[in-house]
């Protein structure tokens, strides 16, 4: 099971979207917990909009596949840039 993280900060405008195998909790009165092991979080977006596009993007694009029909413009160059630039 993975937990999602929507990082926002009241101080600054920069928020990004990150998941973990474990659970960082936090009381209403207290800060945040840090993560203990650091390496198992994952940087997942620049903001909760991209975050949430790439999830779409990425399903339509699975979906696709599975019912065996062609990609649309724009599921290609996503496709074509996650080829390029992005390393597994």
């Amino acid at each position: 099971c993975l937990i999602w993280y929507l990082y926002l900060d009241r101080k600054i405008q920069d928020h990004c979207v990150a998941v973990s195998w474990d659970f960082f909790g936090f009381d209403d009165d207290s800060e945040p917990e840090c993560p203990d092991e650091p390496d198992n979080v994952f940087y997942c977006a620049p903001s909760f909009e991209a975050f949430v596009y790439r999830s779409w993007i990425e399903s339509s694009i699975c979906t696709a596949v599975h019912d065996e029909r062609s990609l649309s413009e724009e599921e290609r160059a996503y496709a074509e840039h996650c080829r390029k630039h992005c390393r597994s």
